[in-house]
Order: C-alpha cells, then sequence, then structure tokens
C-alpha cells in the first residue's frame, strides 16, 4: 500500500511537473498562423510583431494588393505570398482566391492556430474546423446590399462565437454585433494604438510660430472623395495662405494629383512607412484631418489608429459629427467634429479656428499619459496562451 501511495504521489508530483512546464513553454511550441487579405496593412504587421515579440512562434500568409504601401515585415518574420487581388475585384471571384490559398495554408499547418484579419477568412477557418482568432477592424459586408446585411452579421455573430478569442478594434463594432452591453468572455477590446516602437519618442505640444499659416494632413489610405478630397479642395480654393497635405496610397492618387496641380498649397507626399515615418509627418501637421465618409456604417463606428496617433503626437483631430469617433473626441477634449459633406460649414468651420485655442488643445493632449496611446497585447497573449494550455492539458490526459 505504501508503494502504491509513493507512486501515486511521484505520478501527481511528475505531471504537476510538467504541466508547469507546458505552460511556460507553450508560446514557443504552438505556431499562430496569420491570415492576411493584405500583406502589408501596417495594423496587421503590428499585430504580428507584438506576438513575435511576446514569444509566439509566428507565420504569415497573405495577399498582395494594388496601391500597396511601403510597410514590410521585418527579415526575422517568415511571410509567403499565396495570391494576389486586385482592388475592387468582384467579391465573389476574390472568395474563389482566397479559398484556394486558404486550402493550402491549412493543409501544410495542421497543428497551428490561426489568425484571421477579416470577415471571410474567419468564415474559412470555421468552415474547416480549424482554431482560430478572429479579428475585426471593420465589416466588408456593409458595402453590400443592405438586405444582405442580416445574413452576415447572422454569420458573423458565429465566427465571433467559435472563435478562441476575438479581437474588436472598437466598441462600436460590438454594439453593432449584438446590441447588448453583456460582454462573452472570450471578446477582447485592443484599440488601434500606437506601436510600442514610438514609446521613447519624446512629445511636444504644437508650437506655430508663423501665425498666418496651418498645415492640414490627411494620413493613411487615399479614400473619402465626398469629404477628405472636398475639404482639400476648399483650403486649395479659399485658404491659400494655408496648406493640406496627403500622406500614404490609394485609388484616389490621381484625383489628389489633380488637385495639387491646380492648387499649389495642396501637396501630395505619397507612401510612408508606418511607424518609422509617423514622427516626420507629425511634425509637419498642426490638424489631422479624419473627417470620413459616414455613409457607411464602418465609419460611424470605428475606432480608427488616426485618433491614438493625433494623442500621441499631440495634435487637434478634427472628425466627421455623428459617429463613435466624434463622442471620443468630444470625451477627450481633443479636437472638432464638423459637417464633412457641406462647403458653407468647412468654410465658416476653417474660418474660426485660433490657433490660440489650438494650442491649447494641444496642451491638454500632452497631459494624457502616453502608456494609454501604445498598443498593449497582454489580453491577447493571456486569450492565447489560455488556448493552448486547455489544449495540451486535453492531449495530454
Amino acid at each position: 500500500m505504501n508503494i502504491l501511495l509513493l507512486n501515486i504521489v511521484q505520478i501527481i508530483i511528475t505531471e504537476t511537473h510538467l504541466i508547469r512546464n507546458n505552460k511556460m513553454n507553450l508560446k514557443m511550441k504552438h505556431k499562430i498562423v496569420f491570415l492576411q487579405a493584405a500583406l502589408r496593412n501596417s495594423h496587421f504587421i503590428k499585430r504580428v510583431l507584438s506576438l513575435r515579440d511576446g514569444g509566439f512562434d509566428i507565420k504569415v500568409y497573405g495577399f498582395e494588393r494594388d496601391n500597396e504601401n511601403a510597410n514590410f515585415f521585418p527579415k526575422d518574420i517568415s511571410v509567403e505570398i499565396i495570391g494576389y487581388m486586385t482592388n475592387g475585384k468582384n467579391y465573389l471571384s476574390r472568395l474563389s482566391t482566397l479559398q484556394q490559398g486558404l486550402n493550402k495554408v491549412f493543409i501544410e499547418n495542421p497543428d497551428a492556430i490561426f489568425y484571421a484579419t477579416t470577415f471571410d477568412i474567419g468564415f474559412f477557418c470555421w468552415k474547416a474546423n480549424r482554431p482560430y482568432i478572429y479579428e475585426i477592424s471593420d465589416f466588408v459586408y456593409v458595402n453590400f446590399p443592405v438586405i444582405l446585411h442580416p445574413i452576415f452579421r447572422f454569420f458573423d455573430r458565429i465566427l465571433v462565437k467559435k472563435s478562441k478569442a476575438t479581437v474588436l478594434t472598437s466598441e462600436g463594432f460590438h454594439q453593432y454585433l449584438f446590441k447588448r452591453n453583456n460582454i462573452a468572455p472570450n471578446i477582447l477590446f485592443l484599440p488601434n494604438k500606437l506601436n510600442k516602437q514610438v514609446e521613447n519618442i519624446k512629445r511636444e505640444s504644437l508650437q506655430t510660430e508663423n501665425e498666418k499659416s496651418l498645415n492640414f494632413s490627411f494620413i493613411g489610405l487615399y479614400r473619402y472623395p465626398n469629404t477628405i478630397l472636398r475639404f482639400a479642395r476648399i483650403i486649395g480654393e479659399y485658404f491659400p495662405y494655408y496648406t493640406f497635405h496627403f500622406w500614404g496610397n490609394g485609388e484616389l492618387k490621381n484625383e489628389i494629383q489633380a488637385l495639387t496641380y491646380k492648387y499649389p498649397n495642396i501637396i501630395e507626399h505619397g507612401p510612408f512607412k508606418n511607424p518609422d515615418d509617423l514622427p516626420t509627418i507629425y511634425a509637419k501637421t498642426d490638424l489631422v484631418i479624419a473627417c470620413y465618409d459616414t455613409s457607411t456604417i464602418n465609419e460611424r463606428i470605428a475606432e480608427p489608429n488616426k485618433l491614438y496617433e493625433a494623442l500621441f503626437f499631440c495634435k487637434p483631430i478634427i472628425v466627421s459629427k455623428h459617429t463613435y469617433l466624434a463622442e471620443k473626441v468630444e470625451l477627450l477634449q481633443c479636437g472638432y467634429a464638423i459637417d464633412p459633406f457641406n462647403d458653407e460649414a468647412i468654410v465658416t468651420f476653417i474660418k474660426q479656428i485660433s490657433k490660440e485655442k489650438l494650442k491649447a488643445i494641444s496642451q491638454h493632449i500632452s497631459r494624457i499619459d502616453s502608456k494609454l496611446l501604445i498598443d498593449d497585447p497582454k489580453q491577447l497573449y493571456h486569450a492565447i496562451q489560455n488556448y493552448f494550455a486547455s489544449d495540451t492539458v486535453l492531449h495530454k490526459f
């Protein structure tokens, strides 16, 4: 009997030790496969790097796209291109290309957990019965006919429920999907904050030496002809002593270049690398233009990275009225919400801009703790570790 008890105790001690070691080494032993519809998306590059820095084994598969920016993965990240997608391509054709590429990835990585960065990628992970983490940074299907929205939203809720963890970059996304306050335990809110590479950059409040000049900047993917281009045109036409800067790339590049030919105070700088070029860009910026076209749901409920960039670099931000972003700007007192569809409203707003008011807003922003503005993926680390831990224990016994 004593020998039996001794053996049982030894087994318990051994198993406890093994489980403890497994938990300590889970990050290194289990692979996370990132699946990206656009390989140079700076948001997901940041997400990959944060997980790599957390000690996880990362492999990236993705598609090259038109109008790509200057962002690239560092050489120590394994990246494989599995296809090419043309922007504006028929959605059904895109799904066929996507499924072909993903089937290859699933076969090559039988024991991985997959990180789905879009609805359609999440759908194929679920359909293939693969474990996945799902990140929602927008809703692609809101651009489809309204009659289809309930169907896609139904499946989106399934994808969230079946995921090992779902990352939402805006609380507005949860309100849109679920219409209720109680939050499932597998849902994480991780707004699109800055890459930790910027954490040692000195933050400085706005200094405007020339009282007759202001630099307005749109920074990112060139979109929104009804709002952003409208704002730029009004600066060019009515305020020649101000300057409007475009930093980025996109389908509207030709239209923007046409504005630069017509108005000498509109400047197009082209693609940039995020976060490396952000200090230079924001040093040449007095106001951040983020008044997006609110005719679609995404722009009304998103919490874009421009908010956190503007806050970190202490620059007032201009956004569209009646949006979740406008609520955040009002709460933080970090800028203005305007009607970006109305020429007269834009002109009136620009005329009332006060340099002293801008400086006061900038100084107020500078007092916000920078740690609150930089990406902190600890919640995501814990969710992945918990999945791997439960998976290891279940397989062991």
